[in-house]
């Protein structure tokens, strides 16, 4: 089983809650930033990374949201997500040409995730 980490990242903006998501490596659909756990880097060390490399988003802060099984394109892969309100959004950043992002309501940022991560993007979008 592949052991991956990713990142919810959410904002307010006049008054409502705002998630941002990328698209996939496919360019089929929406995905929350993340990938597998690089060697040597921790699970958060290593979801700040792609966060960053992704969607150009430097966090300020983040916070451990919990672990889920997922079915991707590498088989069975268990993701520790982590979030992350407190952010800068850089323009240039190193997938920019190949993924793009997008702020996007809760409703259809829920209808955008996949069933089996939508128990921590509900649980980050309570903080």
């Amino acid at each position: 089983m592949r052991k991956c980490s990713g990142c919810i990242v959410t904002r307010k903006k006049k008054g409502k809650t705002q998630v941002l998501m990328v698209r996939s490596s496919s360019g089929q659909g929406w995905v929350h930033p993340k990938g597998g756990i690089e060697p040597g880097l921790s699970a958060r060390a290593s979801a700040l990374k792609e966060l960053y490399e992704e969607a150009g988003i430097l966090a300020v802060q983040s916070k451990r949201l919990g672990t889920v099984m997922s079915h991707g394109k590498y088989g069975i892969c268990s993701i520790e997500f982590f979030h992350v309100r407190n952010s800068i959004q850089l323009d240039k950043y190193p997938e920019r040409k190949t993924r793009k992002r997008r702020w996007m309501s809760v409703r259809e940022a829920m209808l955008n995730t996949k069933k089996d991560v939508r128990p921590v993007l509900k649980l980050a979008v309570t903080l």
